[in-house]
């Protein structure tokens, strides 16, 4: 039997981030030293669930793993040092059961599906595995306004959109497709993908559709840095900087290019840019980062999200 991928729980979580989340875990310098550990505790629970989904070849088993941690969190049953962390968090309203549970929902849907077919499923995955990422993070780091939480969600359906467009050909040699089907002319299988070149040009041009999708929600998750805690405003700008940039760097690249390359990643000089320039905005521009100053959302952006945020009291 294929076992899921395993940390270890006792002594090597703090480490996670820093070794699977480097763009995330250069954002946190700005963060209060208590943020940090809390942040690091969520990603390595996070991290182990995504992987326990991705990396297995028995999907039956990955199921009742994830089931299991789901009825620990239900039973509050300390079955390891890491959970014993996640649930004193969620007991002390650090995190939120309901949004922990939410990520396990979106997750297990890999397990069952393959395929995207409609922009509408897109998004609504995106928010399952990623936004209640954004959601946790805005528990996490205290944030009092509930306005919030839409941007947020924007921010995690942003990143997740970033990370489709990165991933096309690894997801599709795993046998996945996260591009809509209905952004083809012709249903685009994961063999087309890979080995069919007269599809590239089509499937880099939907790359690009999806990319441009991405910036509309980045920008949108822009204006909600207004609402973040100061120590947290300088952290969220670089993460979200960091992470749009490895779209930018797609979009420069032709069809062939993108296949020839492989996944698109920000090196270090990058993000020492990136990390510059958000600085200077947070100085130089500060009006922009004040609620007065903050647009109406759009509600557009969450159009295929009505009935998943109910619980978080954020009308859609």
């Amino acid at each position: 039997m294929s076992k899921p991928v395993s940390y270890p729980f006792d002594e090597d979580y703090q480490k996670i981030l820093a070794r699977y989340g480097k763009s995330f875990n250069w954002a946190l310098f700005f963060l209060k030293k208590q943020d940090k550990k809390n942040i690091r505790v969520l990603y390595a629970f996070l991290r182990y669930l995504d992987d326990m989904v991705d990396e297995t070849e028995d999907k039956d088993f990955a199921y009742q793993q994830v089931q299991k941690v789901q009825k620990a969190l239900d039973e509050k049953d300390k079955i390891n040092r890491l959970l014993q962390k996640v649930i004193d968090l969620a007991d002390r309203r650090v995190i939120s059961y309901r949004v922990l549970s939410q990520f396990i929902k979106g997750i297990t849907w890999d397990l069952h599906h393959s395929i995207i077919h409609t922009e509408s499923e897109l998004i609504r995955y995106c928010y399952g595995v990623a936004s209640t990422v954004g959601l946790s993070m805005c528990h996490l780091l205290q944030v009092k306004n509930k306005q919030a939480l839409r941007y947020a969600v924007d921010l995690g359906v942003a990143m997740q959109l970033t990370n489709i467009a990165r991933d096309v050909i690894e997801d599709a040699e795993n046998d996945r497709v996260y591009l809509p089907q209905s952004w083809f002319v012709h249903a685009i299988t994961p063999h087309d993908i890979c080995h069919n070149h007269l599809r590239r040009e089509e499937v880099f041009r939907v790359v690009i559709k999806l990319l441009a999708l991405a910036d509309e929600y980045y920008a949108s998750a822009n204006n909600g840095i207004a609402y973040l805690p100061i120590n947290a405003k300088a952290s969220v700008l670089v993460a979200t900087k960091i992470y749009k940039k490895i779209g930018d760097k797609i979009t420069t690249l032709s069809a062939n290019q993108y296949w020839q390359v492989g996944r698109v990643y920000t090196r270090t000089v990058e993000k020492f840019f990136v990390t510059v320039t958000a600085l200077s905005q947070l100085l130089y521009k500060k009006n922009v980062y004040c609620i007065s100053s903050i647009p109406r959302h759009k509600a557009q952006l969450h159009q295929h999200l009505k009935g998943l945020m109910r619980e978080e009291n954020i009308t859609v």
